[in-house]
C-alpha cells in the first residue's frame, strides 16, 4: 500500500475542516399556519371594579349605565356613546362621589395566535390611567389633583392607543385606574364616575 506522506494528509484535514467550517447551515424557514381573526374587548360585559378608598381595595359588580343617565337636567354635557361598548361605573350604594376616589378596572383575556394589530379607543369621569400587561400605555386627565374653574371635558374627546406591542398571544390583563374628583353634597346623580372603552384586535389564530 502506496503511504501518503504526513504532509498531504495534514493539507488534506485542514482542507476538510475549512470546508466544514465555511459551508453555511440553512434553517428551515418557520412557516406560519391559520388565518387572520378578529376580537373585541369592551366595557359592559359584567366586569368587576375596585374603588380604592383609605388604602383598601373594595371589589363590585360593575353597573352598565346608559350614557345619559347621570347628567339629564342636570345642565352637563353628557357622555359620549362608543359603538359596542357601555359604560360602567361602580356600584353607587357604595361610594360618596363627594369624596375624591380612585377605581381599578381590571380584566384578563387570553389571545389565541399572534397579535397583528391592536388599538383601543378610551375615556373615563373624570381621568385615567391605562396599563396593558403592567406596562402604561397612556393617560388621560388631571389625574393627582382636583380640576379647578372649568376644567377640561375629558370624557368628551376620547384617546386611541395602539395595543400592537403591548398585547401578546396567551393571556393578558388590561387594568385602567379612572380618577373621579368629589363636589360638595355630590350625590351619584350630580358627580357619577365612569369608564368606556373599545378595542379591537386582529391575530393568527
Amino acid at each position: 500500500m502506496k503511504k501518503i506522506p504526513l504532509t498531504k494528509t495534514l493539507v488534506l484535514l485542514l482542507f476538510v475542516m475549512l470546508m466544514t467550517v465555511a459551508v453555511p447551515v440553512y434553517a428551515k424557514p418557520k412557516t406560519e399556519t391559520g388565518t387572520m381573526q378578529t376580537m373585541t374587548l369592551a366595557t359592559g360585559e359584567g366586569e368587576k371594579v375596585a374603588l380604592w378608598r383609605e388604602g383598601k381595595i373594595i371589589w363590585d359588580e360593575a353597573m352598565d349605565v346608559e350614557p345619559n343617565t347621570y347628567y339629564e337636567g342636570l345642565g352637563a354635557l353628557p357622555w359620549i356613546e362608543l359603538e359596542g361598548a357601555t359604560w360602567i361605573t361602580y356600584n353607587y350604594e357604595a361610594y360618596a362621589p363627594s369624596d375624591n376616589s380612585w377605581y381599578i378596572y381590571e380584566k384578563t383575556f387570553d389571545i389565541p395566535g399572534r397579535v397583528v394589530s391592536a388599538s383601543m379607543i378610551i375615556t373615563a369621569d373624570n381621568a385615567y390611567m391605562l396599563h396593558v400587561n403592567g406596562r402604561l400605555v397612556g393617560k388621560d386627565g388631571n389625574l393627582f389633583q382636583p380640576i379647578t374653574g372649568e376644567g377640561p371635558l375629558n370624557w368628551q374627546t376620547p384617546e386611541t392607543y395602539d395595543l400592537t406591542k403591548a398585547l401578546r398571544e396567551g393571556s393578558n390583563t388590561v387594568v385602567v385606574y379612572v380618577r373621579n374628583y368629589g363636589m360638595p353634597d355630590g350625590t351619584w346623580q350630580r358627580n357619577p364616575t365612569g369608564l368606556v372603552f373599545n378595542s379591537i384586535i386582529t391575530y393568527i389564530g
